[in-house]
């Protein structure tokens, strides 16, 4: 099972896409989350994309189906959009919603997903996918070693660059995992011996 949690903290320092001012508390508003912050998303092997909510866990909604087992999810740093891949090609961004339950009792919730777009993957499987601080930036890695990167906002393909990563079978329990710089400039990638290779953002 693979798992994604909602961003809960952001940076301190003041950015253009209404984070926190320096001094103010730095846990995510739920005013600039949708309500977000107390759900968590895991794929299985199912096929299903499910949320939970944190910390009694209890089921929420089906984010995103899939026809094979899932291998990765992750939340993008506002809380809404969710990215989930696996053994199908491609890797799928979700919208997420909560809403107050009409005619409910006081608390109640409706959580509503929508599928916004598939990018297009190059492989079998899809083992990591990982958002970028400012949510500007999705990456994924396949399960045959190659890299892509895409602008979520429109779908764009940035990058793909073979050879990036270890090779792995579709159904191993092996991970590839990238990592972000946290100003987004770079993004750090397993190498496929053994080294980590990092990426400039603007060589792209």
């Amino acid at each position: 099972i693979s798992v994604g949690v909602v961003p809960t903290t952001t940076t301190t320092t003041t950015k253009k896409n209404n984070l926190e001012k320096p001094g103010e508390d730095n846990k995510t508003k739920d005013s600039g989350k949708g309500g977000m912050t107390d759900l968590f998303a895991t794929g299985s092997e199912d096929g299903f994309v499910k949320l939970y909510s944190f910390p009694d866990a209890m089921f929420e909604a089906n984010a995103a189906r899939f026809e094979l087992p899932v291998r990765c999810v992750d939340f993008a740093p506002d809380g809404r959009t969710l990215a989930a891949g696996g053994d199908d090609q491609g890797v799928r961004l979700v919208r997420c919603a909560v809403a107050e339950k009409r005619g409910g009792e006081e608390g109640e919730r409706d959580v509503s997903c929508e599928v916004l777009r598939t990018l297009r993957t190059v492989g079998r499987s899809t083992k990591t996918v990982r958002f970028d601080p400012e949510g500007d930036y999705v990456a994924a890695v396949s399960s045959c070693g190659v890299l892509q990167v895409w602008n979520s906002k429109t779908g764009e393909q940035c990058l793909t660059k073979k050879q990036s990563a270890p090779k792995f079978d579709s159904s191993s329990p092996h991970c590839c995992h990238v990592s972000w710089h946290p100003e987004g400039i770079q993004l750090a990638v397993p190498g496929p011996s053994g080294e980590v290779a990092f990426l400039e953002r603007l060589s792209w």
